[in-house]
């Protein structure tokens, strides 16, 4: 990897984002997709910096109601957009950053993918390949239309898992640690991506191991998968326990029902970017050299990208219907990102054989400026107005993450927030006397002083009932009122601290994680040792 590729990377990130500062520069994002993604990076980012190392609960959103975001989603990108915390007060809403999240992911695509390129194919065509891959032309439509930050990084973490497959299948089980850490890193990202690709590593190893070695490689590679997966269960398990506490039913509802997407724009834009081209490169082909063309390789990407391409296609739908884990994809077009090493590696082997060398430099180009003008009139607006609520009260305008209790309250927090949740103190008295104190609080520990005078009355605190919440010794009643955290307290005055010191499950993630971690680095220190001499 020289450094004419890196530059080359660098200005591909800067090309590929350029016009986004440019619109962000006169024009107000309305896209709730850009909104969602800053407002969590602007409270994740806060958060870290003041010493809580895996920020769940976004304390400061909902108007400072909270919200439990990062209980379920993946937070790997977040930490590398955190370190651009220093750049807030330029960036107060967080948009600018995740540009350059989005930047990020592009120049990692393009050095995941060289290292993969580099064990498959010719010097010549590896960094034509890793500037395809991490440019490529359907890429754009998801900075664009969705700014989808974590998926465009796990995207840039396939060929990661590749290399590291294509190591087990040549190398053996030296390599397994490495491929155990790919998982993880995916499994930390963007779960979607991995619920898709997690099965491709391990059919690599099984077709390209050698023969006798096909099966044992295999299972020793499933069983790696299965390790950094455990690696990233302090992620994963807290998301699948507490998946009953929030709105999940609205993953699966109104605009994010897979039935409805089925051949919807996105899904013909990836037929148009990623499955014509091959089909036109392959036709191009001189008719003598087609089947030349067709080598083991080739053909196992073609297989795959066939399966693919079956995914995100309505013949597919009974298969949806009878797994419901798929239907958490909720959009059939992920399976054409899916596709895009298969397509990279293809297009690589037919492009010298054919005249249309350029294809993916033109596609590129108008992509562009389709995906410039498409986000211009649909994502951003020349008036705040519309946001303003959004962007004062930092909403993450997501049903996905009310609470149920949010939901059986009707306290929608989405566009606006409801006038008698503005006007609430952070402590109140409420069905009985006295007064109350917020000492000290933050996302997970809140400190009051209350003086009551009535024989009961409950504490109501501006913060969203979440379960787990402990008052220390106390035997305090712990409840939800409304949507809201609330403490039952007797006559008298009270020193109360109440804590949220594990979320279900992530106590047993974290032991979890801990233990594969442990068993990992066992593995990867006897991978290191010498080979002996036969």
């Amino acid at each position: 990897m020289n450094r004419r590729f890196i530059l080359w990377l660098i200005g591909l990130s800067l090309i590929m984002t350029l016009p986004l500062w440019a619109i962000l520069a006169f024009k107000w994002p309305i896209s709730t997709d850009l909104i969602f993604y800053a407002t969590s990076l602007n409270a994740f980012s806060q958060q870290f910096w003041a010493g809580e190392i895996y920020p769940r609960w976004l304390m400061n959103t909902n108007a400072g109601f909270g919200s439990p975001v990062f209980v379920f989603y993946s937070p790997l990108p977040f930490y590398a957009m955190s370190f651009f915390e220093f750049l807030s007060p330029l960036d107060p809403h967080g948009f600018g950053r995740i540009f350059i999240g989005l930047m990020l992911s592009v120049m990692l695509a393009g050095i995941t993918c060289y290292r993969w390129l580099a064990l498959e194919t010719d010097v010549k065509t590896v960094e034509k390949g890793a500037l395809i891959y991490a440019g490529f032309p359907y890429l754009l439509l998801h900075m664009y239309g969705g700014f989808a930050v974590a998926q465009l990084w796990g995207i840039a973490l396939f060929p990661l898992l590749l290399e590291a497959s294509h190591d087990v299948a040549h190398k053996g089980w030296r390599s397994l640690p490495k491929l155990a850490l790919a998982y993880s890193l995916l499994s930390a990202t963007h779960l979607p991506s991995l619920l898709m690709f997690a099965a491709v590593p391990c059919l690599y190893v099984l077709v390209f191991s050698p023969d006798g070695k096909k099966i044992i490689l295999t299972l020793l590679a499933t069983a790696s998968a299965l390790l950094g997966i455990a690696l990233a269960a302090i992620c994963i398990l807290p998301a699948l326990l507490n998946k009953d506490y929030i709105a999940s039913e609205h993953f699966l509802d109104g605009n994010l029902v897979y039935a409805k997407d089925f051949l919807d724009t996105w899904s013909q834009l990836g037929l148009v970017s990623v499955v014509l081209p091959l089909i036109l490169l392959y036709l191009e082909l001189p008719k003598a050299t087609r089947r030349l063309q067709l080598t083991k390789p080739v053909r196992f990407w073609i297989a795959v990208e066939a399966v693919f391409l079956f995914m995100a296609l309505p013949l597919s739908k009974p298969l949806w219907d009878a797994l419901p884990p798929l239907q958490h994809l909720q959009f059939p077009f992920r399976f054409f990102l899916a596709m895009l090493p298969g397509t990279v590696f293809i297009a690589l082997q037919f492009l010298p054989q054919v005249k249309s060398r350029h294809l993916y430099r033109n596609v590129f180009v108008i992509g562009l400026v389709c995906a410039v003008v498409y986000g211009d009139s649909t994502a951003f607006y020349v008036k705040e107005t519309p946001i303003a609520d959004l962007l004062h009260n930092h909403l993450l305008a997501r049903p996905e993450y009310q609470t149920r209790w949010m939901e059986n309250a009707h306290a929608d927090f989405r566009l606006h927030v409801p006038e008698h949740f503005l006007q609430m103190k952070p402590a109140s008295v409420t069905d009985g006397s006295g007064n109350v104190t917020i000492v000290s609080q933050d996302a997970r520990n809140i400190q009051l002083h209350a003086d009551i005078t009535s024989p009961q009355a409950t504490i109501l605190l501006r913060r969203f009932y979440f379960p787990r919440w402990v008052a220390g010794a106390n035997n305090f009643i712990i409840a939800e009122h409304d949507a809201l955290l609330s403490l039952r307290l007797p006559r008298g005055s009270h020193d109360v601290n109440l804590s949220q010191p594990w979320f279900s499950g992530e106590r047993e993630s974290a032991a979890i994680s801990i233990g594969a971690f442990l068993l990992w680095l066992t593995l990867a220190m006897w991978a290191m040792r010498p080979q002996r001499m036969a």
